[in-house]
This record gives C-alpha cells, structure tokens and sequence, in this order.
C-alpha cells in the first residue's frame, strides 16, 4: 500500500515496528508446580507476578458453605444488635408449610434477601421474621392421608394432632431449604412466627373481635362458592379459572317454546326451521305462572321474574333460576320479595351429591338423583330424565371458564350454606384511599389491588375445616340462634388464652358460657367452623403491631414482597383486616410499599408440572442432579443472581440455557475480584505501610476509572433504592468486562508485572485498584453474599485496620464513592480517545486476519498532527501523548506534524472524521 503524503488534518499511521518482549503473552498467576529453566526463574524473579489464595473457581458446596451461617444466622444477630440506623421491617408473607420448596419459594425469598441485605449495607436495622402458614386444608389432607382415615372415622383431635405433626415436620424441612438459599434471618423458632404458635392465634382471634365490635361480622344462609373435594365454603380469592372447562348445556322442548327474538339466529342451528305465531314484550310475561318436572304438588305455582344479568349473547332469553345455587339468581329473588316468603331449598349435600331434599315434587324422578354427584352422574341422569319426558330439543357441550378449588385443581359448585362472612363494602372506601399512599413495583400492580378490593362486597371467612382458628361462635342447641359478640368472645378469648385455642375443639361448652348465658335456662353448642386461611395469614401485621407498634397508631412495615397470585390473597387480607380492625379515625395501609413478582415458568416460557417434566427444584440448581453432567451443582450466587438478573414484575423463565448465562456472569465478577485480590498479593500490597497516590498524580486513565466507579456505585445505588436488582448486575457486570477486563487491566499488565513498588505509576494502578475492590465487593454482596464473604475474608486476612476487624463484609458497611471523581469533561475526553483506540484496533485486526502480525506489541503508531491543527482532539493527543502507547498497547505511539518516512513492511490505514470538529482527520497503520 502507498503511503498517503502529508496530510493537512490530523493523520495516524501505525507501522511495523521492532519486536519486543511480550509480557502480555506470559503466565498471568504466579504457579507452584511449574518447571522452569534458570534463565525463566531468573526472568521470573523480576516480574511482580500476582498471588492470592481467593481460587478462580471451586465445588460450590465448598466455596459457600463455610461462610453460610455466618452470613445468615450470625450476621442477622449482630444487625439487629448493633446497627445504628433506623428501623426497616420487610415483612414476611407467610409459605405453606406443605413439602418441598420450589422455584417460586426461591425467587420469593431471594428477592427479599436482596432488598434486607442492601439495607443492612446502609446501616439499618433490619427485622425480618420468616413466617410459615400451618393451618388449612392441604395440611389436614395429608394428616388424613398419613393416619389413612377420614373426616368419619377419626376423632377431630387425632386430626389437630396430626396435622400440627405435619406442618411442623414441613416447617423444620423448608427452615432447613431456605437457610441453603444463604438466605439472612434467624432461623430459630424464637426467630419466626407461625399461624399455629398460641400468641398468634390469640392477636387473630383479638383482630376478630375487632371486627364483631364493628358490625362488619354476620352470618347468613346464602349461595356461596363450594369445593366438593374440599368439602367446604371457598372465597372467591381460593377460586383460579380454567379456560377449557367442558359442561353440557340443554335446550328444552315444550312444543310451542318461548325464546328472546334476537336469540332466533343464534338458536337455529339447534332450532331448524321455525313458524313465528307472535311477538311479545318481555315484560308481558311477568308474573306468568308455569311449572316443571320437580314442582311438588299442592305448592305455589312459581312465577317468571326479571332479572338484568339475563342477556340477547347466549341461551334462549328464558334462564332457569336455582337461588339457592347462584349469587345472581339469589339476589333476583330476594329483590322480589320471595326470599323471606318463600325461603330457599338447598337439595345438594358439601359432597356435591344430591340430597332427599330433591324429592318433594317427582319422587320418583328425585329417587334417581339421590346421592349423585352434580357434576358428573347427576348431569348425565337429569340430561335423560328430560330426554325421557321429551323436556329437551338438543344437548351441547361447550367449552367455557370456570371457577376451580385452587389447592384441589377440581371444579367447585355453588350452594347455599349457613357461613359467616366479613362486610367489604363497609370499609372498601377507607381501603382504597390507603392504598393511594402505597408504593408500588411494578407500579402497574396498584391497579390490580385497587380493583380486587373495589369489586369486592364481602368475604366469606368460614371454613367447615377441623385444622384450623376456631370462630368461637356459640349456638342455641334449640334454635341455632348464633351467639357471637363483644362480651362473649372477651369472656371465650380469655379462657383460650390460658387454656390454648385446642381447648375450644376438647373442652366442655360450659367453659365458654358468660355468667348471663349460664344462668339462661339454654342449651348451648360450640361451632365447628374455622376461619379462612387467609384470615390466618392477614392478620399477620398484628405481630409487627406487638413489636414496634405505639398504642393503636399503626405501625406500618416498610415493604411486603410476594407473587402476583397474593393481590386477591394476602396483599389484600392483610389490608382488609388492618382497616377494619383500626382505632384510627384515618386508617393507613399496614404497608408502605409492595413488590409483586411473577411465576417462574420453564425455558420454553410454560407452567412446570410435574405430568410434564419440566419441574426445576431450586435444591437440584443448588447441589446437582443425579447426572452431574446434565444437571451440574451451580450453588447459591448463581441462584440468587439468576434472581437478581431477571425482570421479576413478570413471569420469568428458567432452564439449563438460563442458569449458564448466569453462571458465565458470576464467573466474570469472580475473576474481577479474583484479578484485583491477586495483584493486591490479597491487600498486603496496600497494608499500613503502602502511601496512595494522591488525585492530582493520577494518569487521565486512573481517573477516568474512579470516574466510571463513582458512576457504578451511584447507578448500583439507585438500583438497589428502586428494587431494580437486574440494573445493578447490568451496570456491575458492564463495568467488570468493559471498564476494567478490556481497558484497565489490559493497558496495566506491564506496569503491575515490571514496575517497582516504589513507581509512581504502579503505586497509583494500585491505589486506583484497592478503590475498586473496596467499592464492588459491597455492591455485589446483596446478590452473591457468599462470593462477597469469601473476599472479605481473604482480605481480613491481610489487613488489620479497623474496618477488617469486622467479622462479615456487611459490618463494614456500603462504600460510597467521593464526588469528586466525577469528571464528565474527562469521561469526554476519555470516549473521544477510545475512538481514536478503536481505529488502532480495527486496523491492528485487519493485520491479523492477513497474518502480518500476532501481538499488538508488534506495532507502532505514529498520529501525524500538522502544526495548524488546533482542533479539541488533536490538542488532547497533544496533552496526552505519553499515555498513547499504553492505551493501545503498541510498542510505541507518537505524533508527528508530517507523515514518517522511516521505511515499514507494510502499513493500513483509514480515514476517520473526528466528532466535535470541522476537519478531518486520518488513521493509518504501518506494519
């Protein structure tokens, strides 16, 4: 290639220059079972080759374990005795205490790891209380399973027994799970709370009362939400909604039939062709009398009655009403006065099976539906019993969302049932203004709460369960006349709180009676419902309110983090028992702020289950499967990165695929730090006697890279404040590849490997790396605590100063850096030499490619500047001209006011315009 002439703007050649050792190509980490001649010793000697017992990489059992309880247990402990800020409470939303973890306990308790560890870094006290959730029905199930009885024929205290039995053996299996997460609490059982524990259950049945003194506690006998494979009332809030749900739909046949005129088209595949004899208004048939196949008779002849939920969409414009099975049929009833005359029939049992109660009209017809399940043999035998009285034209079966018991997976009915039930719209208002000064993350969550709490009435707080808080109702043996009240349950209370709240299940009904209902002449009985899980787990804030609660004044907690599923659960339970139960004549939220994560699915973005196989248990992630090679043991910070990394405020995926990535980016911050320890010979290099250099002494590089650390710890900062935990592995990792691997520590090799200690340019690189080791190790420590543990207790073995005498990296506290390496005018200055070094670069590889030239060390630059040039750039080539053959790492690097015409083997170049100036200048490359 020619050599261009002498240019008028500035110009860059880099040509091929004399070969010189390349102390990039030597062996980076000092090796003890190397052989080497005595020439290599003797030159090894020379070089200040980097040592440190902190391992590039180790079995994670290893690594992790000796520093867990430290970090967890320990560190817990001595924050809540000795630090010295403020108070901030992330209260715990209660798990079921019902086997094995999985990934969802995982991301859960790590997130909230992250946010307690951050704010222990900040000098905050933090209290953390893991809670577990004991009582319900999935419990008790399995204690059944295990005695391999039933509800009839064992005693309900053999049932309490076991299922307490149960759920503290899977309390003990999970503490024990959660504590390999490296997840900080105290894990003892005087460190927890628990649902089941006798002071919880006294602060639930207190709530209650609260509530019974302010009216918002009735009992009604009304169609409510029921789990056959329950056996019991559901809230809407333990319903989920399966899509494909088949039923069977009928179509009646009477001869001459009645159908809603903009149904016609809709019908007439089912219809066929039809004669029109006339048209009437809806209306007009109000009031009309008709019968059925189950209309006993001698009974009132029954009457069509409006209804606004009957629709022109679907059916016929004729609905066939139950009251007693449907929450709108119910209310259309009740509005027309029927209710109260009539009463309602209910002639389904808690099995889903039809009762006598179906007999009063056809016996016949009803003996053949007796003991039949509604929604399955009892479908099929109405769908013939029609068929054989010519009641139905056509059967279609459609597929339609429909409500499922959401711990059982199976549908559930409606029925009419005596159940107790809280009123919502009595204290929804309040509610919803207290939300309005809630925080929230993802913001777009609050209008999820808002409507779940604005849409609801009341709730249905009663379960006919055995393992569960009693509602300690008494009921007139005669009448069943209920009796609950402020009076009674004072007096019920109080015996339970000496006596346990098992006594209200094994002892004597007299020992609940006030002196007023023992002297009444009445026979009297415990009631057998429980109260909702829900209520259990809402009431939750009561134990914050004992702890650091002031009189009745709220105490609020700082933050709750919990899955999406917990805005119709225990997001809003524990709001609506807080606002209902409240002295305040303004009640606030028993939150400040919320975080609402997703569901873990698998890498193909699907649901794992178990029928499919896609099921990753955190424990296989943490220890390894059975085939080492397919399912490796990655640890806890690979885990708990995984977490930080992903975009939590919505299902997140999970696979091999995903957990490398992760593994690859704990790598590279591990070697960082590992780089950093290495040549700091583990920070003896920067002990007592080590003299930094002061700021006016660093190289426009040192500074550039204290400028980019001030960045990195003010956004890591920001992320952690804004729960934005994949903002700071984003920005720690992007400094760690970009500023530090491909930049620093690659133009400071020669200095830290051939310059004395004494130097002024080793003494600042190491200056400059003690600042950025002291800076990133805490801000990795939230996410990878182990990793941040391992280096601090490398380093504490070195350094005695004051802030090494602390026993964990979270007692010295977050590192912030000084404002005053915040230099945008040298970060413009730097970028603007970084493109001058990426031409250099994309030159140097065109070289490479033809195979001219293996090390950039092969090289020389020479940057031709002529003397009238006075542009920003070539004045900062000017001004750093001796920092040039270090930032390419060439042999040399030189400006010239004319092209050299030293003689090269071959040369490259290319023409670049340099930004911020009118003229233009050229970069050349002879080799």
């Amino acid at each position: 290639m020619m050599r261009p002439r002498t240019p008028a703007s500035p110009y860059l050649f880099l040509r091929h220059g004399s070969r010189q050792v390349n102390l990039k190509s030597q062996k980076l980490w000092k090796s003890t079972s190397s052989k080497e001649s005595g020439d290599q010793k003797t030159y090894t000697n020379t070089l200040h080759l980097p040592k440190t017992s902190f391992p590039i990489w180790s079995e994670p059992l290893e690594r992790e374990e000796p520093f867990r309880d430290r970090t967890t247990q320990q560190l817990y402990r001595w924050q809540s005795e000795n630090a010295k800020g403020p108070l901030y409470v992330l209260h715990d939303g209660p798990p079921y205490a019902n086997g094995n973890l999985h990934m969802g306990h995982a991301l859960n308790k790590i997130l909230k790891d992250i946010i307690n560890r951050y704010q222990v870094l900040q000098g905050r006290r933090v209290s953390y209380i893991p809670g577990w959730d004991c009582h319900g029905l999935p419990i008790e199930n399995k204690a059944l399973k295990e005695l391999d009885a039933n509800h009839r024929n064992v005693s309900s205290t053999e049932i309490r027994q076991a299922a307490r039995q149960v759920a503290v053996r899977d309390m003990d299996l999970q503490r024990g799970e959660f504590q390999q997460f490296g997840i900080m609490a105290d894990w003892s059982e005087g460190g927890t709370y628990r649902t089941l524990d006798h002071d919880y259950e006294i602060r639930q049945l207190r709530v209650f009362q609260a509530l019974v003194q302010k009216g918002l506690i009735y009992r009604h006998y009304r169609p409510v939400h029921w789990s056959p494979s329950s056996n019991s009332a559901l809230a809407e809030a333990e319903l989920v909604y399966v899509d494909d749900h088949k039923s069977r739909s009928s179509h009646p046949e009477q001869g001459t039939i009645i159908i809603g005129k903009d149904r016609l088209d809709g019908l007439r595949h089912i219809l066929g062709e039809t004669e029109t004899l006339g048209v009437i208004l809806g209306s007009e048939l109000l009031g009309t009398g008709y019968t059925h196949l189950f209309h006993p008779s001698g009974a009132e002849v029954p009457r069509i009655l409006p209804a606004t939920f009957v629709t022109s969409d679907s059916g016929t414009g004729l609905v066939h009403m139950a009251p007693a099975h449907g929450a709108e049929d119910y209310a259309a009833f009740k509005d027309a006065g029927l209710l109260a005359k009539l009463g309602i029939i209910c002639p389904v049992d808690g099995d889903g099976k039809y009762t006598k109660d179906i007999l009063p009209g056809n016996t016949h017809i009803g003996e053949r539906l007796i003991g039949k399940e509604v929604l399955y043999g009892g479908t099929k035998e109405i769908i013939k019993i029609l068929e054989e009285n010519h009641a139905i034209i056509a059967e279609e079966r459609i597929k339609h969302r429909y409500p499922y018991d959401w711990k059982t997976k199976k549908p559930i009915i409606v029925r009419a049932t005596s159940q107790w039930f809280a009123n919502v719209d009595a204290i929804k208002d309040a509610a919803s203004n207290a939300l309005k000064s809630v925080k929230f993350y993802p913001e777009q969550s609050r209008a999820r709460l808002e409507a779940f709490v604005r849409e609801r009435s009341e709730w249905c707080i009663s379960r006919q369960r055995t393992w569960g808080v009693p509602i300690p109702a008494l009921h007139d043996a005669a009448t069943d006349e209920a009796i609950l009240s402020d009076e009674s349950l004072s007096h019920i209370i109080a015996v339970m709180e000496k006596h346990g709240v098992k006594h209200w299940f094994d002892g004597p009904v007299e020992d609940f009676l006030t002196p007023e209902l023992k002297n009444s002449g009445r026979q009297f009985r415990k009631g057998t419902d429980t109260v909702d899980v829900w209520f259990d787990s809402g009431t939750s804030w009561s134990l914050i309110q004992a702890l650091y609660g002031v009189g009745s004044i709220q105490r609020q907690v700082d933050i709750c983090v919990e899955g999406s599923d917990q805005h119709r659960g225990w997001f809003q339970s524990l709001l609506l028992t807080s606002i209902g139960s409240s002295g305040e004549k303004v009640p606030v939220a028993p939150y400040k702020a919320l975080i609402t994560h997703g569901f873990v699915l698998d890498e193909k973005g699907k649901k794992m289950s178990k029928s499919v196989g896609n099921v990753i248990s955190p424990l296989t992630i943490l220890h390894g499967g059975k085939d080492k090679k397919k399912e490796p043991a990655y640890g806890a910070d690979v885990l708990r990165l995984w977490a930080a990394t992903v975009e939590y405020g919505k299902d997140v995926s999970l696979g091999p695929k995903v957990l490398s990535q992760a593994l690859e980016a704990l790598r590279k911050v591990r070697n960082t730090v590992r780089f950093l320890l290495a040549n700091l010979s583990d920070g003896s290099a920067v002990s007592q006697t080590f003299v930094p250099v002061k700021t006016n002494e660093l190289s426009l590089v040192d500074r550039y890279v204290m400028h980019q650390l001030f960045q990195l710890e003010k956004r890591c900062k920001e992320g952690y404040e804004s729960n934005n935990f994949a903002r700071v592995v984003a920005a720690l990792t992007s400094f760690a590849n970009t500023t530090l691997s491909s930049l620093y520590f690659d133009i400071t090799k020669d200095t830290l490997y051939a310059d004395a200690p004494s130097t002024l340019q080793r003494r600042a690189v190491m200056t400059t790396f003690n600042e950025i080791l002291q800076t990133i190790v805490p801000i990795l420590a939230p996410i990878m605590p182990h990793m941040a543990e391992e280096a601090h207790e490398v380093l504490k073995g070195q350094i005695t100063t004051k802030d090494y005498e602390a026993f964990s990296v979270f007692t010295k506290g977050w590192r912030p850096v000084d404002n005053v390496w915040e230099d945008p005018k040298l970060d413009s200055q730097m970028q603007a030499l970084l493109n001058v070094r990426s031409g250099v670069f994309e030159l140097m590889e065109q070289a490479r490619r033809q195979k001219l030239m293996g090390s950039s060390l092969e090289a020389s630059v020479e940057i031709v500047i002529p003397l009238n040039d006075t542009s920003s750039l070539s004045q900062l080539l000017r001004a750093e001209e001796n920092l040039l053959k270090t930032l390419f790492i060439s042999s040399d690097a030189v400006l010239l006011p004319n092209a050299s015409n030293r003689p090269a083997k071959w040369q490259f170049s290319k023409e670049l315009k340099a930004e911020g100036t009118s003229s233009e200048f050229r970069i050349s490359n002879f080799f």
